[in-house]
């Protein structure tokens, strides 16, 4: 099965720019595509950003396309996810009091926020492709990336599941090319050695090389966690929203000491400079607690919003900034006009 069709396409590259073509484009996957049972209608790529009114698509606009079928579609950040009426009973959020997992929020209209559907359990519950389609689409992947010249890939979040499946990707020959993965939480303390990263092997053409962290969202899904609110607040969020954050200060801290006494290099998606804020008073947290005094290289993803100031602070401590200019790129004007502002969004990425 070709990797178009395991997730139904709602990036505006393939015409989907606004809530009634996503779901003409919906329906239209639906009529073309025979699921199994039970399994989830899975989309990815759509972009209110685009959409007249910023507006996201509800849980009624998605009924619209089955109220059998659980449906989620993620947002092109990866860190927003509209889900229609039969997903969110399955997921247990369509009650009076629904048990929300730290770190996320969930929308009554249907739009669930970072931990409300990246959390292992929430993943779990939505049944999508099966072993072999997802073998095809990591083939097809690897592919693409060798056909630009590109012959060591990243991935940035790898959990249990995913490091398995990369394994045998690479022990069947479905990998054109080797791929260095930052593991999760979870997945660091089953799978990464105890020491330096740079001291791991490859592995079926998959190497471990630290740990990766979240700790707020992203600025064009307007979930990162900014020290000034957002210059267009979404609707629904009172006017000095600036985002949230995914984890307390005290389970980052211990998080980084883990690290440390481990000799793992983290990766830490801080977006917000509330974020990179945390992440630095968290790390130098650490170190004090833990007398760590090795050179770990620790990198900030993303770091889009930070500060002069923060930037002076990170030399100081040797923590890298790794920018996605891409946000630019694509989000250029949404940044300047919704998102930030013109005075941030002159320095964003700096």
């Amino acid at each position: 099965m070709a990797y178009e069709s395991i997730l139904f396409d709602a990036r505006p590259e393939s015409g989907c720019r606004s809530v009634e073509e996503l779901v003409r484009l919906g329906q239209k996957y639906l009529r073309e595509h025979a699921l199994s049972e039970g399994q989830w209608m899975l989309g990815m790529g759509y972009d209110n950003g685009v959409f007249p009114g910023e507006a996201h698509p509800t849980r009624f606009d998605l009924d619209r396309i089955s109220e059998e079928i659980p449906i989620a579609v993620t947002h092109v950040s990866g860190h927003l996810c509209a889900v229609n009426s039969r997903a969110m009973e399955i997921l247990g959020y369509d009650g009076p009091d629904p048990q929300v997992p730290e770190g996320g929020e969930v929308d009554p209209s249907g739009l669930l926020k970072e931990e409300a559907f990246s959390d292992l359990k929430v993943r779990q519950a939505m049944k999508g492709p099966d072993v072999n389609q997802l073998m095809e689409g990591t083939r097809q992947a690897a592919r693409l990336y060798a056909s630009y010249g590109i012959t060591t890939m990243q991935d940035a979040r790898t959990g249990e599941e995913e490091y398995r499946l990369l394994l045998l990707a690479g022990k069947s020959g479905a990998l054109s090319g080797d791929v260095v993965c930052y593991l999760t939480p979870e997945a660091a303390e089953k799978w990464l050695p105890r020491q330096n990263p740079a001291l791991n092997a490859y592995k079926d053409h998959c190497r471990m090389a630290g740990a990766k962290i979240f700790l707020d969202g992203s600025p064009q899904g307007k979930t990162a966690w900014l020290s000034r609110p957002y210059a267009r607040v979404p609707e629904g969020k009172p006017a000095g929203y600036r985002g949230f954050p995914v984890r307390r200060p005290e389970d980052v801290t211990w998080f980084f000491g883990h690290c440390m006494e481990n000799h793992w290099q983290v990766n830490v998606h801080a977006n917000g400079d509330a974020a990179i804020d945390q992440m630095l008073y968290c790390y130098e947290a650490a170190r004090e607690a833990t007398g760590c005094r090795e050179d770990l290289r620790p990198v900030i993803i993303h770091c889009q919003t930070v500060r002069p100031d923060q930037l002076k602070r990170m030399a100081e401590m040797g923590v890298r900034a790794s920018f996605f200019h891409d946000h630019v790129w694509y989000w250029g004007d949404y940044h300047y006009e919704s998102v930030l502002g013109p005075e941030r969004a002159e320095q964003i990425s700096l």
